[in-house]
């Protein structure tokens, strides 16, 4: 059986763990998951830290009607959005995820964490769901969804559409 544990960092990590340590077998392959909002925005300060002036050879007109050159280029250095995106995304997956890890394998449960990025956190979880034969899916249920009573929150949204069980963690 696989059980997936979808977490934004706010699960307690040793009721969590006794629990699930009640529910798994030894061979079940658990796995953390959470999905990560990746700040776009945070990317362009990053590269400004990587800028530098563009060479441009001086115009031949007059400079006193020509505006100064702001041309700017990425150093040789920049390792690249992708770097800092995954890496961003790590983090995340540890900060969220090992907690939750560690006191699962206190348990006696061996588990994985995994991290996707994603702006939906309920399309995210069931795209995962969906491509790696989940049979448990574990969520949190605190009810502090952001438009909870009118839209619903993250866990009942999965609880409706997830093709498989659904158990929610009252926390």
């Amino acid at each position: 059986m696989h059980i997936l544990i979808a977490t934004d960092g706010t699960l307690e990590p040793d009721k969590t763990a006794e629990l699930i340590g009640r529910c798994a077998r030894s061979d079940d392959q658990v796995t953390v998951f959470t999905v990560v909002e990746v700040p776009r925005n945070f990317l362009s300060e990053i590269r400004a830290y990587y800028e530098q002036p563009l060479e441009v050879p001086e115009p031949e007109v007059d400079s006193e009607y020509v505006g100064e050159v702001q041309a700017r280029v990425l150093s040789p250095n920049w390792p690249g959005d992708d770097v800092f995106i995954r890496r961003y995304i790590d983090d995340q997956r540890d900060t969220r995820c090992r907690p939750l890890v560690s006191a699962l394998e206190g348990a006696g449960v061996q588990a994985t964490a995994e991290a996707v990025e994603g702006d939906d956190p309920t399309h995210a979880i069931l795209d995962f769901v969906g491509s790696s034969s989940v049979d448990l899916l574990c969520v949190g249920a605190h009810g502090r969804g952001r438009f909870e009573g009118l839209l619903g929150s993250t866990s009942t949204k999965l609880a409706r559409r997830a093709p498989c069980e659904v158990l929610l963690i009252r926390q």
